[in-house]
């Protein structure tokens, strides 16, 4: 029989936390990322390795460690997630703010592990640090981020297959019509979800 001969076998390096911490670099001002991808799983290790205090998300298999948000960021979030958490726990579920990821599948592959500014979920498991059966995400977009939040999260949030609502809010101040000025704090509550 010919056989025909086998390739060579193709490792991936191993990576461990540390090896991780190595590759960190920081291509924008709004947060440091792994120039080696990695997968849920490596993330979950990596994570294991930080300080509580640190925001970090897993994006096309990329770990991005994110800026913590402003006071008007703060604002709008807290505006819009007391309706949502409200209904959830009616209907014996949960919300977060800011705390949740969401990850696609529980195997532990995926490339993907983004950390909205709100979540909806209905899990069995409230220990976890993320949820496959998120139903509502909001990402509240600042300047800095707005870019990577439409091309990177919002296409894996389409694919989401509980997901039932997306919400992306701008996080700026609006012109009132007729291009005036608006009256102080207009624009704000405007945008905080409030008028």
């Amino acid at each position: 029989l010919n056989q025909m001969p086998r390739p060579p076998t193709l490792r991936r390096p191993r990576l461990t936390p540390r090896s991780i911490q190595a590759t960190l670099r920081c291509p924008k001002p709004w947060s440091f990322s792994t120039t080696t991808p990695v997968s849920t799983t490596e993330f979950e290790q990596f994570l294991q390795t930080q300080r509580d205090d640190e925001r970090w998300e897993l994006i096309d298999g990329r770990i991005h460690m994110m800026t913590n948000p402003d006071g008007r960021h703060q604002l709008i979030v807290g505006n819009l997630g007391g309706p949502p958490h409200a209904a959830l726990r009616q209907r014996g579920c949960q919300a977060s703010q800011g705390g949740m990821r969401v990850q696609r599948l529980d195997d532990q592959r995926g490339t993907y592990s983004p950390k909205p500014d709100i979540v909806g979920w209905c899990s069995r498991d409230a220990a976890q640090h993320y949820t496959t059966e998120s139903m509502i995400v909001v990402e509240v977009l600042s300047p800095s981020t707005e870019h990577h939040d439409r091309e990177r999260n919002l296409p894996f949030y389409r694919a989401l297959p509980t997901l039932r609502h997306i919400g992306f809010i701008h996080n700026r101040p609006a012109a009132p019509c007729g291009g005036q000025s608006a009256p102080p704090g207009l624009a704000h509550r405007r945008h905080a979800g409030v008028a």
